[in-house]
């Protein structure tokens, strides 16, 4: 049984739940509910990130008349209190395509889901998977900012900036929304870098909170966890992060903060989220 919605279709069969772009072709969809584990094990399938709680593979899909580059994430849990808990709990996969629905009626840069799969059965329930397209010509944060660091210092000071002002607009948009995230990190944002401009989606949607109120000392901790991991790049300067935090607070002129407090707020969280880190024997990222 198929039931159309205005973004996306469902299809319910025995051995899976899938939401769908209309794009998606119909047999395409109906062979992914079929066997979820295509998505991953296709051919033409490339390993991107492998951890406990997910695997991230690049991938095509036809979408339309022609094939896309796709990512294709399949969430798994990580202990068996947390695969029971998944039983009676919306699947992430379909969680993040929520998240991201909200974030682009909001205007956040993120990248637009295609396809959504999870298994039935009472073994497999707590697994999904999320397809969304490739972004092309796309890194996260930390490799943006180590690949520009051997450039001449004015043309690495350039695109810093316009990199420091496109994530601080993004973010406070996020943040104006309702939306803190509480695994805001580099790893988290994809850069991309053209002609003289630079743009930046938000990735991994799992530490999302969308409907929240974001407090003056939430907004400062989702920045902190974002300046933490400026220690890996010891070339980013104080006047880059100036450029950032105006471009913040210029996105919602109306809302007005203090940007001294609010400067020498996300500066205290910052050393205490090192020091928590170092203590606990973790590398700063």
């Amino acid at each position: 049984m198929a039931m159309t919605f205005p973004n996306y279709v469902i299809i319910n069969t025995s051995t899976s739940t899938v939401w769908s772009d209309p794009a998606v072709h119909e047999p395409l969809r109906r062979s992914i509910a079929a066997n979820p584990g295509n998505l991953i094990q296709a051919v033409t399938s490339r390993p991107v990130k492998i951890g406990r709680e997910s695997l991230i593979v690049e991938a095509g899909l036809t979408v339309g008349n022609r094939s896309i580059p796709v990512a294709v994430k399949q969430y798994r849990p990580r202990t068996l209190w947390k695969a029971l808990a998944a039983l009676f709990r919306p699947a992430k996969a379909m969680q993040n395509w929520r998240k991201a629905e909200f974030l682009l009626s909001h205007d956040i840069a993120t990248p637009q889901p295609l396809l959504a799969c999870r298994p039935r059965g009472w073994t497999t329930t707590s697994t999904s998977f999320l397809v969304t397209p490739w972004i092309e010509n796309s890194e996260n944060l930390h490799l943006f900012g180590w690949r520009i660091a051997n450039r001449p210092i004015a043309a690495r000071l350039r695109v810093a900036s316009q990199c420091a002002e496109a994530l601080g607009r993004l973010i406070r948009r996020m943040h104006d929304a309702g939306a803190p995230h509480r695994d805001l990190k580099a790893a988290n944002l994809l850069v991309v870098e053209e002609c003289c401009d630079v743009t930046v989606y938000l990735i991994d949607l799992d530490g999302l909170q969308p409907g929240k109120y974001v407090s003056f000392k939430r907004q400062a901790r989702d920045l902190a966890r974002l300046a933490a991991g400026l220690s890996a790049h010891p070339w980013v300067t104080r006047s880059i992060c100036r450029r950032f935090l105006r471009a913040y607070l210029r996105q919602s002129p109306e809302k007005c903060i203090d940007w001294k407090p609010f400067w020498r707020a996300i500066a205290k969280e910052t050393e205490r989220i090192i020091c928590h880190k170092q203590k606990r024997g973790r590398q700063v990222l």
